[in-house]
C-alpha cells in the first residue's frame, strides 16, 4: 500500500538538533550536546569562527529520517592542503544563521558548527580539518538554519548552502536535500507546499512523488533533488517512506527557497 506524506499532519516537526546560536560575549561556537573524550589536532573543538573536527558517537538504536544536508549549488571535489570552502545563503531578511556541517561517510563522526551574525551571507571556511580527515565533498553534509515566526510560533528553517572551493559561490545546480534512514527504507516519497504566514501549507507544488531509488540502506545518505520553487519564500518539505518491516517513518522541514 502506498504511503501518502499528506497523511502526516505538516507541523514541521524538525528531527535535525541544533544549538542555540551563540549570543553576543559568548564566544564558543560548539554544541555542549557533543561527546568529546579524546584530544588531539583532529577533535571536535574551538577553532576561532567555528567549533569543528571528530566526537564520540553513542550506539543508538534510533528510528526515522535525520536530515544532514541541504544545498543549492554543490560540485564533486576532494580537497588539498590549503583549500578554502566559500559559502553563501540567501533568505529574507538576513537573519542571524547557524551552519553545521556533518560526516556522510559511515563510522566518521565529524562535524562543524559555526554561528553567522545577522547581516552576513557568506562565509569562506578553511578547509584544513576536512582535509585531515580525506572528506570528498560528496561526503560532507550542510545546512544552514534560521529562526522565523509562522503565526505566533517561532521555528527553525533550513537554508540551502551554495558551495565553492576556493571561489566564491554561485547559485546554478539546484537544490539538494541529503536525509540519512536509521534503517532500511523500502520506499520514500516527496511532498513540497508553499508555506502560509500563519504556517498552514497551501495547494502541493509536488505530492507524493515517488523516488524510485529504493531499497535505501539504513545510515546512508539520500539525495534527493528538490523542484525550483515557483517562486521565492518559505516552503514545507515532507519526506514519507516505509520501512523493510513496513513502519512508517517521515521528516518535515520547513524551508527558504530563492529561486
Amino acid at each position: 500500500m502506498q504511503l501518502t506524506a499528506a497523511a502526516f499532519s505538516v507541523t514541521l516537526t524538525l528531527f535535525f538538533c541544533v544549538a542555540p546560536p551563540a549570543q553576543p560575549g559568548k564566544s564558543s561556537h560548539c554544541d555542549p550536546l557533543v561527546d568529546v573524550q579524546a584530544s588531539g589536532p583532529g577533535t571536535y573543538k574551538e577553532r576561532g569562527d567555528r567549533c569543528e573536527g571528530e566526537f564520540e558517537q553513542k550506539v543508538s538504536g534510533g528510528t526515522g529520517l535525520r536530515v544532514a544536508s541541504l544545498t543549492d549549488s554543490y560540485p564533486d571535489f576532494k580537497f588539498a592542503p590549503g583549500d578554502k570552502l566559500h559559502l553563501g545563503w540567501t533568505v529574507e531578511g538576513s537573519p542571524a544563521l547557524r551552519l553545521r556541517a556533518v560526516s556522510l561517510r559511515q563510522r566518521l563522526y565529524y562535524r562543524m558548527d559555526s554561528a553567522r551574525p545577522a547581516g552576513t551571507d557568506t562565509w569562506i571556511w578553511p578547509a584544513d580539518v576536512i582535509e585531515m580527515h580525506a572528506m570528498s565533498s560528496r561526503e560532507l553534509g550542510l545546512v544552514g538554519v534560521v529562526r522565523r515566526v509562522f503565526g505566533k510560533e517561532e521555528r527553525d528553517v533550513y537554508v540551502p548552502v551554495r558551495v565553492a572551493k576556493n571561489a566564491a559561490a554561485s547559485a546554478d545546480r539546484g537544490y539538494i536535500l541529503v536525509v540519512t534512514p536509521a534503517q532500511t527504507l523500502s520506499q520514500l516519497f516527496l511532498s513540497m507546499a508553499p508555506l502560509q504566514p500563519n504556517g498552514i501549507p497551501g495547494d502541493y507544488v509536488i505530492e507524493d512523488q515517488d523516488l524510485q531509488q529504493g531499497p535505501y540502506p539504513g545510515q546512508k545518505g539520500i539525495r534527493v533533488p528538490l523542484p525550483p520553487a515557483p517562486k521565492p519564500g518559505y516552503y514545507a518539505v515532507v519526506l514519507a517512506g516505509r520501512t523493510d518491516n513496513s513502519k512508517p517513518v517521515s521528516v518535515e522541514i520547513a524551508t527558504y527557497l530563492a529561486r
